[in-house]
């Protein structure tokens, strides 16, 4: 019987015509799996919910949940996971403020604890609701944040994008290759500036949902980039240690200077 390969498609670009930052957190309250929730820079995003970006109004939540807040730019309480700002151009430097909120699954649990990986061009800053009175913490690298506080379930988050240039990817698909029991990725970038290359991450659904932290990806190959380009330019890759499930699959592009994004 010939072995079915469910792979999970995704597109990293949703627009073709913009350019996405993307920066991913990893939360929870300790009794509950991590969640992810992003903050970033896009050519085509609002203050307010931009669809196109995955920005969707969440309905209220029981047990553990972290989203951000945009009432202030809606006029009704809309909370979101994914909360991405107006870039004009790119390379950009600039400010952007986040209102962050958080639910514990269990009222005098853990407390609220937050997971980070930014590129070097990226530093943050998260604050209490009160201004700082109980906590300012200034967020760079990588590493974790807890809130030493429980009973505050609101927080500033303050980005700072310092000359942050993304590689304008175009498409990212999928396809499974039958006859060689493999999966074939392909993707193409319309410029790159400074493109080292492309590792490739690789993590299956059911590792997804039952453990966190980008430990559990599986770096599965690299494809060298074309440095700084305003031409168009294709890559492929072709993943042949899969058997019968689901997989999720991403790419890390790198600088020559270390800095990357996903």
């Amino acid at each position: 019987m010939k072995k079915l390969l469910l792979v999970f498609l995704i597109s990293l670009c949703l627009n073709i015509n913009a350019q996405t930052v993307d920066i991913d957190f990893l939360v929870t309250d300790g009794y509950w799996p991590l969640l992810s929730i992003h903050v970033g820079l896009d050519s085509t995003a609002t203050n307010g919910l931009d669809p196109q970006l995955g920005e969707y109004p969440l309905p209220l939540f029981e047990g553990f949940g972290a989203v951000f807040d945009i009432s202030q730019y809606t006029g009704t309480t809309t909370r979101i996971i994914k909360d991405y700002r107006y870039a004009p151009s790119f390379p950009y430097t600039g400010i952007t403020v986040h209102r962050l909120g958080w639910q514990l699954s269990i009222p005098w649990g853990i407390a609220f604890t937050m997971y980070y990986n930014f590129p070097s061009s990226v530093t943050a800053n998260i604050t209490d609701e009160f201004g700082g009175m109980f906590f300012n913490e200034t967020l760079s690298d990588s590493g974790s944040f807890t809130v030493p506080n429980n009973l505050i379930t609101w927080a500033k988050l303050t980005m700072y994008y310092n000359n942050v240039i993304p590689v304008e990817l175009t498409s990212f698909t999928t396809s499974v290759l039958q006859n060689e029991k493999a999966v074939q990725l392909n993707w193409t970038t319309a410029t790159e500036t400074n493109n080292s290359g492309f590792a490739v991450e690789r993590i299956s659904i059911e590792n997804l949902k039952s453990e966190f932290r980008n430990s559990n990806r599986t770096e599965i190959g690299f494809v060298p980039g074309f440095g700084t380009t305003t031409e168009p330019k294709s890559y492929s890759f072709i993943d042949e240690e899969v058997t019968t499930g689901t997989y999720k699959y991403r790419l890390k592009q790198i600088d020559y200077d270390g800095s990357f994004e996903y």
